[in-house]
């Protein structure tokens, strides 16, 4: 494997993002990290330059919705055209 791995403040830097946003996608599983402790629960994340690249290409929130309700068939659209 050649990639090349990087800690948090090099993987917020890459992905312009803070530390607090790198800390909550980690949290929520949108981007994988290790630590360097050694039981893995402790000391500095290290982050796969992939994996920061995966984290950016995966499509969030990519379900449709109908904003009118739960209608169902052809909806109308619900704006004017009269001026």
């Amino acid at each position: 494997m050649n990639d090349e791995v990087f800690t948090m403040d090099e993987a917020c830097s890459f992905l312009k993002i803070s530390p607090n946003t790198c800390y909550a996608w980690i949290k929520a599983g949108r981007l994988r990290a290790g630590r360097t402790g050694a039981n893995g629960k402790t000391g500095d994340y290290r982050l796969l330059k992939s994996d920061c690249i995966e984290s950016i290409c995966q499509q969030v929130h990519n379900h449709s919705v109908n904003a009118v309700g739960g209608q169902e068939g052809e909806l109308e659209c619900q704006s004017s055209n009269e001026v």
